[in-house]
């Protein structure tokens, strides 16, 4: 009797706390407790160094309890109120659910435009976004190179070189063309990659994806939509967006193959492959696994006629490849990666790099918690074991896991980036994986939003995103402004027929030779040399331009223009 009234008395205290209070109560906890610790730990992750402290760590470690918490506690404490919340949430959606893709798709792409014209100001924030441009301008003059600058690359900026009297960017071609075509057609180059957001989010939601309801559709393509990873990588001008939308797209040509949509859809797929093949090489060689399933496994019946019609509509993109590389390096063999004359990092399977790669992803994952919240993350692992368990895994479901391993024999994060870079390409399909597990869980007797952990889950995650922009939008803000310390120096103090050598950088994160940009050609008012350039070749080189120096011991400390000694 007095175990059956304490069974009682344990019931009615569940009851009496499964309100609707009580799951605003644990957000407001939520959210009061993750500003404080998300307001240290954001910041750190412009600057790796500084996250890899004690209280760095601790306090990310904190914010991944909290987020867990926040999930289990009202599904915990409030089933059935979170129940009736998912109820109410599907009504509102479910009749509308076209629309609200419309928008979680325009939220991708004005979320872009806005960050990079107020937060980035359109500044190519990294060596490699700049060398992306200088790249695309010549291109839209119809030129593949420019004609090499006085002394050398004393004014070139880094990631550009001078081969054989040519200036030319390191990368391959196809991202730059890209940016080039925005250019002719008169679109702001800094709009072009938050076109290609919205794009990859619109992919996500397309109907080819098993998702099972068109409510997970909205779920995937909103929480994409929302995470600083889409916005801020969109914002810029690295490449990585544009090569995500094109294996988001060879992902759906060839689930739409599989549903017997014939020839197009594998045309398709071949295009997407040619373009990555020559935009990203790396990229290209981490889909072969998911590939070679896809052919000999998911359609071994067809493998040789998909062979034939991708290794035909691809070629011409291998040709086109080896025709910009003869013409720039001399041989259609020789990679434009070849131009580098300095020390870099390339992939390696030697085992101190394999150890320290190992070391450097274990931080990315750290990183990527930060920039699409942890419990994305945890989703993502949960919704794998579940596909497998289920013997449900397809193609796309191994490129994420691909890029993970594959990155442990490129150790490095990448220089200046928004969140762990080289994961992009691939972070959509982590997503896509997620989606496509809904149905086999909806399918063990309950609708998938009718179960207070995916429903709690979802809500976490999209406030972990909000609270994080609020702290990612002021710590880019002030790194802008202080990389371009230097630009602004030299317009307050009206220079003209100058020449500035950056001794220095102006902030943390960028090199001297990032700053030492001159457009395609060396006629400006101003122009920047490299820190090593030399006070009187440059004199003899430009008699009627006066040589300055600009240093800047810290970023604490303002920036100084000099005259240049003798």
């Amino acid at each position: 009797m007095t175990h059956m009234s304490s069974t009682v008395r344990n019931a009615d205290a569940r009851r009496a706390l499964d309100r609707a209070w009580v799951i605003a109560a644990v957000y407001a906890l939520f959210a009061g407790a993750g500003m404080a610790l998300l307001a240290e730990v954001v910041p750190l992750t412009v600057h790796p160094q500084r996250l890899l402290t004690p209280s760095g760590i601790a306090s990310f470690v904190a914010f991944c309890a909290l987020s867990l918490s926040a999930v289990l506690a009202p599904a915990l404490l409030a089933p059935e109120s979170s129940r009736a919340l998912a109820r109410a949430l599907a009504r509102a959606i479910e009749a509308r659910t076209g629309l609200f893709i419309a928008l979680a798709v325009a939220a991708a792409l004005a979320g872009s435009l806005v960050v990079a014209v107020v937060v980035l100001e359109a500044f190519p924030n990294s060596g490699d976004e700049y060398a992306y441009l200088f790249q695309a301008w010549h291109f839209a003059r119809g030129e593949l190179w420019v004609a090499a600058p006085p002394l050398g690359e004393t004014f070139a900026p880094y990631r550009t070189w001078v081969l054989d009297g040519k200036w030319v960017s390191q990368y391959p071609p196809g991202w730059p063309g890209a940016l080039a075509l925005a250019v002719l057609v008169g679109l702001p180059v800094w709009a072009a990659n938050a076109l290609f957001g919205g794009a990859l989010a619109a992919s996500l939601a397309a109907r080819a994806w098993p998702y099972g309801e068109r409510t997970v559709a909205l779920a995937v393509a909103l929480v994409f939509a929302l995470t600083p990873f889409t916005v801020y990588n969109a914002a810029s001008y690295h490449s990585h967006v544009f090569t995500a939308l094109c294996i988001a797209l060879l992902c759906v040509a060839c689930v739409r193959h599989g549903e017997g949509k014939g020839g197009l859809a594998l045309v398709a797929a071949a295009l997407c492959l040619g373009v990555i093949g020559a935009t990203r090489y790396m990229t290209l060689l981490l889909l072969i696994p998911a590939m070679l399933v896809w052919v000999f496994v998911e359609n071994r019946r067809a493998w040789l006629r998909i062979a034939v019609v991708m290794a035909l509509v691809a070629a011409p993109f291998l040709v086109l490849l080896m025709l910009y590389q003869d013409a720039v390096t001399g041989s259609p063999f020789r990679s434009t990666y070849s131009v580098i004359n300095r020390p870099d990092i390339f992939l390696t399977a030697a085992w101190e790099d394999v150890v320290h790669g190992s070391a450097i992803s274990l931080y990315r994952v750290a990183e990527l918690a930060v920039w699409a919240s942890p419990i994305l993350l945890a989703l993502y692992l949960v919704a794998f074991a579940v596909k497998v368990r289920n013997g449900a895994l397809r193609f796309y479901d191994l490129i994420f896991p691909t890029f993970l391993v594959g990155y442990v024999f490129f150790p490095t994060l990448g220089g200046n980036r928004y969140g762990p870079r080289y994961y992009y390409e691939a972070f959509p399909l982590m997503l896509a994986t997620i989606g496509t597990a809904a149905p086999l869980a909806a399918a063990r007797g309950r609708r998938v939003w009718e179960r207070p952990v995916v429903l709690h889950a979802v809500l976490v995650c999209v406030a972990t995103l909000a609270l994080t922009h609020l702290f990612l939008w002021p710590t880019y803000r002030a790194q802008i402004a202080e990389r371009q310390d230097l630009y602004r120096l030299a317009a307050d103090m009206g220079l003209d027929k100058a020449i500035v050598i950056v001794k220095t950088t102006p902030g943390l994160g960028l090199i001297a030779e990032d700053l030492a940009r001159n457009g395609l050609s060396v006629d400006g008012p101003v122009l920047y040399a490299r820190p090593d350039a030399a006070p009187e070749d440059l004199r003899k080189a430009f008699p009627d331009r006066s040589v300055w120096v600009y240093e800047r011991g810290s970023p604490d400390e303002p920036g100084r223009l000099t005259p240049a000694t003798p």
